[in-house]
């Protein structure tokens, strides 16, 4: 049966009360004096209806400021202290860490302090055996495992009692700032510890103030508030509303700006996002319709069915306008006169730049000969190497069919500025196909 769904912890409406006292006497004088004086006392709330369950397998962070009552409540399911008010029902062994070396005796050795509390933890003499070595390995005791536990210095302390802690094998383990002492190394071990605690499927309870571990290795949280939940469950959320309770006013104000900066920049670059995005299918909306011209049928007339040349071409200017006469020799078939074709001519620049160009549309053309085309107001503004391409269409039934292109280059001789002048195509030029 699934384990993960089996409640480890459940704590329902427990709350624990303290008094405390408004005038401190800790002489025989002092109660003396005091001794008709009725000492007053002010009543603590450490917990207050605190309820919650931890299921079994969990890994969960209890967060909260110094006296919010974190401590109180790992005590409380440690057994050290009886709850006022609920109840606290716990499935499994228990095995706590709660302070600094609690439980052993200064005037032992650590070696001896390993069993007793060992022993105390329910371990058998013989597991101890076992263990041993790994626990002194853990706590990084070595060759002072001999020595007296008074001289030891508290991150020592610590180590040893965590390191026996934590080889207990116990079902759940209640830690209270477990890494509030030792150096990096250690504090790292403990990390890899907790990742096998998870693999395992063991219930921890960690109480800490660093987030970052929360946030790595819990899977809930809780948060505590002057006795009280605050907030429970998504590991994120709880973090975040730890963080909002501890800072100022000051603090407040920077996150907010901060905030509000890091929405502005957002903004930026969603509305940057969403203008490339418009180019982008833009862009593919004009490469589409480009490849859709692309793909449209072309009817081609076949070469055989005709002659096609550019004869001559000849330029001249008056008064400040310039023309151009185009003249072409053709001959058509028998079958494809009967079409009634037309013949078109189109003048190109530098880079095919298109310039001008005209067609005999409308006009019955004999089955052969040579017609001449002229091109008025033909502006050349510079001296530049020109290209003339000349083709025969006809349409039959909405399709438009087509010859391949004859196309001749000229170098135009004419200049700004020149009252008269003519050019006369050098008929030796080669025709090219396109």
């Amino acid at each position: 049966m699934d384990q993960s769904h089996k409640a480890a912890i459940r704590v329902r409406q427990v709350s624990k009360n303290f008094l405390v006292p408004h005038q401190k006497i800790d002489s025989v004088r002092g109660l003396f004096v005091n001794l008709f004086t009725p000492n007053t006392y002010e009543k603590f709330s450490a917990l207050d209806d605190v309820s919650f369950t931890i299921k079994k397998g969990e890994f969960v962070g209890i967060l909260g400021h110094n006296g919010s009552g974190k401590s109180t409540l790992l005590k409380c399911l440690a057994n050290v202290y009886n709850p006022d008010e609920g109840a606290i029902e716990i499935d499994g062994q228990v095995s706590p860490f709660l302070e600094l070396g609690i439980g052993f005796n200064p005037n032992l050795s650590g070696r001896d302090n390993i069993y007793l509390n060992a022993t105390i933890l329910g371990m058998s003499k013989q597991e101890i055996d076992q263990k041993f070595n790994d626990i002194v390995e853990f706590s990084e005791i070595g060759r002072f495992i001999d020595q007296k536990v008074k001289n030891y210095s508290s991150g020592m302390r610590s180590r040893l009692a965590f390191s026996v802690s934590t080889h207990a094998n116990r079902d759940i383990l209640l830690m209270d700032e477990v890494l509030a002492v030792g150096d990096v190394r250690f504090k790292d071990k403990c990390m890899e510890l907790f990742k096998t605690y998870k693999k395992k499927g063991k219930t921890v309870v960690l109480v800490t103030h660093s987030t970052n571990i929360v946030r790595e290795h819990c899977d809930s949280a809780l948060l505590l508030h002057k006795g009280k939940i605050v907030n429970s469950g998504d590991v994120d959320d709880v973090v975040d509303q730890y963080i909002d309770l501890n800072m100022s006013k000051e603090q407040r104000e920077r996150e907010a700006q901060k905030e509000k900066k890091k929405i502005q920049q957002q903004e930026k670059l969603q509305e940057r996002k969403r203008r490339m995005h418009e180019k982008e299918l833009e862009r593919k909306a004009a490469q589409k319709k480009k490849m859709k011209v692309n793909t449209v049928k072309r009817y081609i007339i076949p070469s055989e069915s005709y002659n096609l040349e550019v004869s001559d071409v000849s330029f001249s200017t008056k008064d400040e306008s310039q023309e151009c006469k185009i003249s072409v020799t053709y001959k058509f078939t028998q079958e494809l006169h009967k079409k009634n074709p037309s013949i078109g001519i189109s003048v190109y620049g530098n880079k095919r730049v298109y310039i001008t160009g005209t067609d005999t549309k409308g006009r019955s053309l004999p089955k052969a000969g040579e017609i001449t085309l002229t091109l008025e107001n033909f502006n050349i503004t510079r001296e530049e190497d020109i290209a003339i391409d000349a083709g025969i269409f006809y349409s039959n039934n909405g399709k438009v069919f087509r010859s391949s292109v004859q196309s001749r280059k000229v170098r135009s001789r004419l200049k700004l500025g020149q009252t008269r002048g003519s050019y006369h195509f050098n008929n030796q030029l080669a025709i090219t196909e396109r």
